[in-house]
Parts: C-alpha cells; sequence; structure tokens
C-alpha cells in the first residue's frame, strides 16, 4: 500500500513537530555543557532503550527516561525543573516525543539537545559507562 507509508510518516512528522514546539528550542551541546559547568540544576533524561545505553554511554549524571523507565521520573521530579532530553535518532525524534509527553505531565522546562549523545559525543564530551543491574546481569 504505497500510501500507508506516506501517512505514517506525515504522522510521526506531526507528532516530532508538536513536540518540538512543547520543548521550545532544542539545546546545543556547547549550551548544555556551560549549563552544566555553570553548576545550574538540570535533570537529563536518556530516553533511548536500555541496550543502546549499555553498549554507548550516556551523558554523565544522565536519568533513564525510555518509555519503559518513565514512570519514576514522572512522579519523582518537580514539574518546575529543567530538562534537557536527548536520544540517538535523526532530528532528535525520540526526545522531540518525550518532551511532548513530559509537557503534557506538567513539566514546563523541556530542551531537546540538538544532534543527541552523537553531538555530545563528536564534541569530546565525557560517556559514563552503564553498569549492568544485578537483575539485568542474572538475565
Amino acid at each position: 500500500m504505497p500510501g500507508r507509508s506516506a501517512d505514517r510518516e506525515e504522522g510521526l512528522s506531526e507528532v516530532i513537530s508538536a513536540g518540538c514546539r512543547a520543548a521550545r528550542d532544542r539545546i546545543s551541546v556547547d549550551e548544555l555543557r556551560a549549563l552544566i559547568d555553570d553548576g545550574q540544576k538540570l535533570l537529563i533524561l536518556d530516553v533511548r532503550p536500555k541496550e543502546a545505553r549499555m553498549q554507548h554511554g550516556i551523558i554523565p549524571g544522565a536519568v533513564p527516561a525510555h518509555p519503559d523507565d518513565i514512570d519514576p521520573v514522572v512522579t519523582t521530579y518537580s514539574r518546575e525543573q529543567e530538562i534537557i532530553v536527548y536520544c540517538a535518532c535523526p532530528n532528535e525524534a525520540s526526545a522531540a516525543v518525550a518532551a511532548k509527553h513530559l509537557k503534557q505531565a506538567g513539566f514546563k522546562k523541556i530542551r531537546p539537545l540538538l544532534g543527541g549523545i552523537d553531538a555530545w559525543v563528536q564534541a569530546g564530551q565525557p560517556v559514563a559507562r552503564v553498569v549492568p543491574s544485578v537483575s539485568t546481569a542474572a538475565s
């Protein structure tokens, strides 16, 4: 069905656009680094699947926020907390979707990281390795 793929892409494009609007402007790696260096209180959310975090590492201090991990984030953090969301997909698609959902949950200050984890690594920024938990290691 030739139109089905185009419809799906158009729908995804609308979700990404809405997520980006909900997230305000994207933040660059340099801007994020400056906020971290200035001691700003940030919540950095990694929306990639656990396997990607385990294999490629995370931005130091980032909190897992893949849809499988998001409930503790929504119930633990203040709605006023500044949030930076990142992923590893083209145009920060997953980060934009996560930003939209966080906005709907009442969070106010959300920005996707421009270029995601790939831009962070390419800029020579540090990556923390994720150590498997006991339950992960036993599986």
